[in-house]
């Protein structure tokens, strides 16, 4: 009878050697697989395929918790950050409202005073939205064609606006399209007013030369304005309604204002062309009437 332990020592020389062949034959079959992929063979591109198949299943399984987890970071930081924004926003809207009665008081004001002196009020801008179709600039042209034209009632001179500022103005128009003239082209002049800081401001013209930051011509030379000064359409000429928005002066070369305009062309979307205007009195709060004062009770004669 065989002792119990020789079963024992017969298996283990054998279980190593199924490992050693085990792991070998791994080793060909992956450099059988790189190999067959390297050359695009067809069976070994079907044999990844299927593999990839099969465990696409379990990878989503197993990246789950992963991405439940970075799910949940990502929703802490959001917290976080809400809850300082909230703030932010918070202060932010109580100055708003401290802004708005101060508007609210002012234009009451402004319009009891301009009844008083008989000031005609402005008539208001008629307007239509446009959307940019293209860029049909080129090296000497910087002009963008819109998808408005006569029969939306665009007219010629109409002025491109938006939230920001002032664009061009229109100088084609088509049946169905228009042509805007911007800022920066060479043939672009605006009647401008650069603001001051005794409220007095300087007249100029905006002359664009194709470049980014168009320049301001007819200044007086001992009155150049400062870098970061506003610049606002004067509305001499009739062709640009007064103080709109146009840029800041950003630079002074060899004695040339150089403006850094408000509207960034290379992102726009859409503009508003203002087209004339039609009068319509500008609605403003009514000012709060006076409270009448009691008459002073005469004085009594003592008895």
């Amino acid at each position: 009878m065989k002792p119990f332990g020789y079963g024992r020592a017969v298996a283990q020389p054998l279980r190593q050697l199924a490992h050693r062949f085990a792991f070998g034959a791994l080793m060909i079959g992956a450099v059988g697989l790189m190999i067959a992929t390297r050359f695009d063979v067809v069976p070994a591109t079907q044999l990844r395929t299927t593999i990839a198949d099969a465990a696409a299943p379990a990878l989503e399984l197993f990246s789950r918790p992963v991405a439940s987890l970075t799910g949940l970071t990502d929703r802490i930081d959001d917290l976080t950050n809400l809850a300082a924004e909230n703030t932010r926003l918070t202060e932010q809207n109580e100055r708003l409202r401290h802004w708005e009665q101060v508007a609210l008081r002012l234009a009451a004001e402004n319009t009891a005073l301009r009844r008083q002196l008989g000031v005609v009020p402005d008539p208001e801008q008629r307007f239509l939205s446009a959307r940019i179709l293209a860029d049909t600039g080129g090296p000497f042209v910087r002009t963008l064609l819109i998808s408005a034209g006569a029969r939306d009632g665009m007219a010629r001179d109409g002025i491109a606006v938006t939230s920001a500022g002032l664009v061009g103005r229109v100088i084609q128009v088509g049946e169905t399209s228009s042509r805007l003239l911007l800022l920066s082209d060479l043939n672009s002049r605006v009647p401008v007013t650069v603001e001051t800081a005794d409220g007095t401001g300087q007249r100029a013209i905006l002359a664009g030369d194709n470049s980014s930051r168009p320049a301001l011509a007819y200044l007086p030379a001992h009155a150049l304005p400062q870098v970061g000064a506003r610049v606002v359409t004067s509305g001499e000429g009739g062709v640009f309604p007064p103080g709109l928005a146009v840029g800041r002066v950003m630079a002074i070369d060899d004695g040339m204002a150089r403006v850094e305009p408000f509207v960034d062309w290379r992102r726009l979307d859409f503009v508003r062309i203002l087209l004339g205007t039609e009068f319509e009195p500008a609605r403003v709060p009514e000012p709060s009437p006076a409270l009448p004062v009691p008459p002073t009770p005469a004085p009594t004669s003592a008895r």
